[in-house]
């Protein structure tokens, strides 16, 4: 099994199971290589945040993707190229390679057939904004493709990756301010829809509306027109509701990443309110709330991946790799949702 590892949690050694990429589209380092803190030191350098690696004790299993990792690769160049250009006073800069990037996105997915979301806790990146667009343009393709908008799905990753255009106008200490917005920032942050469409030209209008009502909610508390039940387009209601999900997941100055269980929690507290019903219910349905490739602690002490899914919910089926006093164990699997297991929980969700 190949696992995302964080950069800086990488070990002398680990071997690398795909080839690891620049922005700018250059080989870093070749699938295969074991490597060396030499190596680890220089992608740290150049701001690679996650490798893909060999996890010897799971090679029988396969962490499944929604996109493969030189598209994501290829996607975040494209997001940080926009975003420099818009920093540098650039007023209509090209859509051209985020919109190619998005069509790869949907490819893959077409290819790759989810039937799930299995969808990674984002890594802490050193340009949040760029990560969040990133992840929430993977997850709501993925959403859109399993809700059946199999038509306008480039329409919806666009958007989404679109969705936060206009806080990339945004000076760089009111994005990264460490504290919550005053009035008056709030008030410039919820221009942002707004300030994108003027910037998106001739893009189609699906695209413009995601971008512009990604931030409207079904009862009407949303902005900037306070749109309400059909009023918010149903492409508009799934982005924002993946915006918000991998806004959660992060890490920010003012506060901690949730877990996506209490993410999954909160999101349900929001149907037939903020967002339709019908598309929470399947939101739910398909994002599990431990994916494939989890580290968790368990309430035994042992520690494991999670390695299955079942039809009961945030019971998943653990492959034991550690003893409740840390030391290695011989691997086995054990499924939460059996009735032997029940009253084994998952207390916490451990960061690779």
């Amino acid at each position: 099994m190949l696992r995302l590892i964080r950069t800086e949690r990488l070990s002398k050694g680990a071997e690398v199971g795909e080839n690891v990429y620049a922005l700018n589209g250059n080989l870093l380092v070749a699938r295969g290589t074991l490597l060396t803190e030499k190596q680890i030191a220089h992608l740290l350098d150049l701001g690679v945040p996650e490798v893909s690696v060999v996890a010897n004790r799971l090679q029988d299993l396969v962490e499944p993707a929604l996109i493969h990792l030189s598209t994501k690769t290829r996607t975040e160049s494209a997001l940080t190229a926009l975003f420099n250009r818009l920093q540098n006073g650039d007023s209509r800069p090209s859509m051209s390679a985020l919109q190619e990037a998005a069509q790869q996105m949907v490819a893959d997915i077409q290819e790759l057939q989810p039937s799930f979301i299995n969808f990674p806790y984002p890594q802490n990146s050193a340009h949040y904004l760029i990560s969040h667009a990133l992840h929430t343009g993977i997850l709501a393709a993925g959403l859109g493709y399993l809700s059946g908008f199999h038509q306008h799905l480039p329409d919806i990753t666009l958007g989404a990756l679109l969705s936060d255009l206009g806080l990339m106008l945004l000076p760089r200490d009111l994005l990264d301010k460490p504290a919550p917005l005053d009035e008056a920032e709030r008030a410039r942050v919820g221009q942002h829809p707004s300030a994108a469409v003027k910037l998106l030209g001739s893009t189609g209008a699906y695209v413009k509306t995601i971008v512009y009502q990604h931030h409207e909610r079904a009862d009407g508390s949303g902005y900037p027109q306070h749109l309400s039940g059909q009023n918010v387009h149903p492409y508009a209601g799934l982005v924002g509701l993946a915006d918000i999900y991998v806004a959660l997941l992060a890490d920010r100055p003012y506060r901690t990443a949730i877990l996506p269980h209490s993410v999954l929690e909160l999101v349900m507290s929001m149907a037939g309110w903020e967002f339709d019903r019908t598309l929470v219910q399947n939101f739910i349905r398909v994002l599990p709330p431990y994916p494939i490739g989890t580290l968790v602690h368990l309430s035994t002490g042992a520690t494991g991946v999670v390695v299955g899914l079942a039809d009961a919910i945030g019971r998943p089926t653990v492959r034991i790799l550690t003893d409740a006093g840390g030391m290695d164990v011989e691997p086995r699997d054990i499924s939460l949702a059996e009735k032997e297991n029940q009253t084994i929980m998952i207390d916490k969700v451990l960061l690779d």
